[in-house]
């Protein structure tokens, strides 16, 4: 279950140079006793340490460092007064090449999170290393302190690596485009799904399946705290269809999100924390094996794009850790819908190893008139309800230049 150089990071890195946050506050008025105190903050870009090669990470088969000019700065800070969000930086413009707009801010102690550089083609040029993410690349990752709170000049540095969206691919990888095309034909199989299912699974079934011409199966789980056993038996299933010929693909019914989970944090947190563990569980796993981030959205994340996008975004960022070249499914919102692809959101920009997964007829097709109408496929409507589907899909992958597959689809209910 090796796979060769799992552990390639999918973004050029290499340290370049300092950025510095520069504080000051400025006095109230001697008529005007009350509280107008606020401090500014500006990140200034250091030249003099570019190339410092005290701090250059010696890095095979990485690029030069971008000429781009600054455009603009997305930061997190947290403090008596928040800025930005890790889901929603806050913008902040340059308006020099080496220097960003003040930033006003309440006096007080503060928290740098997070920090990356565009330029005026939002594309990014440097980022600040956290200590969950890159780490191994700097002295000191972020966090890092702001004290806002003395009326003298301070400065305190932040070390920036270069960034390139570049894909560093593993030569095992597949593309989604060529995961696609060679899907072929398979089901959904509750092997996983519940536990009493799981006792009736055994190393024959996927056998059976492969020698019936089906070359893959979607693994639907509903456990929402996975431990060693659960772990033990579904990984055994993995092995046995990749053994025989067969693409495994596991996906979460996520119940959790739509029916216990009392905000959008505990939601987020949950689906996140889930899809980290489970892909370091499995990321030793070869190619074949894909993850489909949800199943059938429902519940009160019914028709929420923007929450689910939201939401997509961090669990994509914490797969990519362990997995930078695996296979990613995203579904649309009202159960996996293909009219609400419109407003799917796939996070990654150009990575090659992200899809869409959609499907029709859930729960299976109605003998009375509705969109979901099939009776023996005599009618226009009958046929519209089929290819409508289909067309609306096509339309949305020749726009995006996302591919697609088809999760699901039930003769009945």
């Amino acid at each position: 279950m090796n796979n060769k150089g799992q552990n390639i990071y999918n973004k050029a890195l290499v340290i370049f140079t300092f950025l510095f946050i520069s504080g000051f506050i400025g006095c109230a008025p001697e008529d005007d006793p009350g509280p107008t105190v606020q401090s500014s903050l500006v990140f200034k870009l250091d030249m003099k340490n570019a190339g410092n090669t005290n701090s250059r990470q010696a890095i095979d088969d990485l690029p030069d460092c971008t000429e781009a000019t600054p455009a603009y700065a997305r930061v997190v800070l947290t403090g008596p007064e928040n800025v930005g969000s890790l889901s929603s930086p806050a913008q902040v413009d340059f308006s020099s090449e080496t220097e960003t707009e003040d930033l006003s801010l309440p006096p007080g102690d503060y928290q740098l999170e997070y920090m990356a550089v565009y330029d005026d083609a939002d594309q990014m040029i440097w980022i600040a290393p956290t200590e969950s993410n890159l780490s191994d690349y700097v002295q000191n990752p972020l966090p890092a302190a702001i004290n806002l709170n003395t009326y003298n000049n301070n400065s305190l540095a932040v070390e920036v690596v270069c960034f390139e969206n570049r894909v560093l691919t593993n030569p095992d990888a597949i593309s989604a485009a060529d995961y696609a095309a060679n899907l072929g034909v398979g089901f959904d199989v509750t092997w996983s799904e519940f536990t009493k299912y799981m006792n009736l699974y055994n190393s024959q079934v996927p056998a059976d399946f492969a020698e019936a011409g089906f070359t893959n199966v979607r693994i639907r789980m509903n456990e929402e705290n996975p431990d060693a056993e659960f772990m033990a038996n579904l990984k055994k299933q993995i092995q046995h269809c990749l053994d025989n010929g067969i693409k495994p693909i596991i996906a979460y019914q996520g119940h959790y999100l739509e029916e216990t989970a009392t905000s959008d944090e505990e939601a987020r947190n949950h689906l996140v924390n889930w899809w980290r563990n489970m892909a370091e569980e499995l990321k030793d796993f070869p190619f074949e094996l894909g993850f489909n981030i949800l199943v059938e959205i429902s519940g009160r994340y019914k028709t929420d794009y923007t929450a689910m996008n939201s939401f997509y975004a961090d669990v994509y960022d914490a797969i990519r850790k362990t997995n930078p070249n695996r296979i990613l499914i995203f579904p649309p919102v009202k159960i996996s819908n293909p009219e609400y692809l419109q407003y799917l959101e796939i996070p990654g920009g150009d990575d090659p190893f992200v899809m869409a997964e959609w499907h029709l007829y859930a729960a299976g097709p109605k003998k009375s008139p509705s969109k979901k109408y099939w009776l023996d496929g005599s009618t226009a409507e009958e046929r519209e309800n089929v290819t409508g589907p289909i067309e609306t899909a096509v339309e949305w992958m020749n726009e995006t230049g996302h591919v697609t597959w088809v999760g699901a689809w039930m003769a009945g209910n």
